[in-house]
C-alpha cells in the first residue's frame, strides 16, 4: 500500500515537472523572438517617422531627412538606434546597424547583441 502511494506521488511530481518544462520552453521561444519583434516594430515606426518627410540622404549608416523645415537623422549611438533631434531610441541592444540606399529603396540590416540578424527594406515614396 505504501509503495502504491509513493508511486502515485512520484507520478504526480513527474507530471508537474513535465508541465513546468514545457512552459519554460514556450517562454524561451518568446524571448528568442524578442529581437525580431523589436525589429518589426522598428520598421513600422520608421514608416510613420518618414511619412511626409523629405529624405536628404543616407550617409555613414545614417538616414537624414527633413520634416517641416527641421533636419533629423536616424543613427546608431552605442547599443541603440536613435532618432536625433533630441533623443528617441528606436532599437535597443544593437551590435551593428547599417543602412544603404539602392535606387528608391532603403536596405536596413541590424545585428542585435544576442546575434539575431534582421534585414528589411523600405521603399521610398515617389516624389
Amino acid at each position: 500500500m505504501e509503495s502504491l502511494l509513493a508511486l502515485l506521488v512520484l507520478g504526480g511530481m513527474l507530471v508537474v515537472f513535465s508541465a513546468l518544462l514545457q512552459m519554460m520552453q514556450g517562454i524561451q521561444r518568446n524571448v528568442d523572438n524578442a529581437s525580431e519583434k523589436e525589429f518589426d516594430v522598428f520598421l513600422l515606426q520608421l514608416e510613420l517617422e518618414l511619412k511626409d518627410t523629405q529624405l536628404t540622404g543616407v550617409y555613414h549608416n545614417q538616414i537624414h531627412f527633413n520634416k517641416a523645415e527641421e533636419d533629423f537623422h536616424i543613427k546608431q549611438v552605442g547599443s541603440r538606434v536613435d532618432k536625433r533631434k533630441g533623443t528617441q531610441p528606436l532599437l535597443t541592444d544593437v551590435k551593428t546597424f547599417s543602412v544603404n540606399q539602392v535606387n528608391q529603396t532603403l536596405e536596413i540590416e541590424v545585428v542585435f547583441k544576442d546575434e539575431t540578424h534582421c534585414q528589411g527594406k523600405w521603399i521610398l515614396p515617389r516624389e
